[in-house]
């Protein structure tokens, strides 16, 4: 087992077994790792940024190979990674906008605005976005059937959600309560 760290300019492997450790990104100077770093089974992601530049890099790391495998810069800071399945992997940023990065195509496409929290179902097929208004069900190979807007009852004081295992209902959980939510 391992586990990745990062500090504000430096990631970490950690082998939990032999507790060493190995350092695969050093940031370069003048520039800063962001807070949030997402770890799946083939890759590693995170985000580098200059304090001067509105925009920032995603780096993905191999971990097969060790090696840095691909970046694509965004404009805008991203607050937070998730992979949402192989190749594929959800940004989200600090002004609501959520993208979708095909690492394989060095691709990015918008999906959202005013996003505050997002989750993919456990096969990657649909994201549920949460937004200030509403919450959206985008399907992660297009809009299509499966596009689904919410605009449920106090909406605005959710703050997150959670996939059933089947990918057809979601828990949306408030301050005080949780809903549970039939797609169909």
């Amino acid at each position: 087992e391992t586990i990745v760290a990062g500090g504000p300019s430096k990631i970490w492997l950690i082998n939990t077994a032999t507790t060493e450790t190995a350092q695969i990104r050093k940031a370069p100077t003048g520039n800063t790792l962001g807070d949030s770093i997402a770890a799946g089974s083939s890759f590693i992601a995170w985000t580098e940024s200059k304090k001067t530049d509105a925009s920032s890099t995603i780096v993905i790391y191999d971990k097969s190979s060790e090696a840095i495998a691909a970046s694509s810069t965004i404009m805008g800071k991203n607050s937070e990674l998730r992979w949402i399945k192989d190749n594929l992997l959800g940004i989200l940023q600090d002004d609501g906008e959520l993208y979708l990065y095909d690492t394989g195509a060095q691709n990015i496409k918008k999906i959202a605005d005013d996003v505050k929290y997002f989750a993919a179902t456990k096969n990657g097929s649909s994201i549920a976005a949460l937004e200030n208004r509403s919450m959206e069900i985008i399907p992660t190979t297009g809009v299509g059937d499966d596009y689904y807007r919410f605009n449920l009852p106090d909406i605005a004081n959710a703050k997150h959600v959670i996939w059933y295992k089947d990918a057809m209902h979601l828990f949306v959980e408030y301050g005080n309560y949780i809903s549970f939510l039939d797609l169909k």
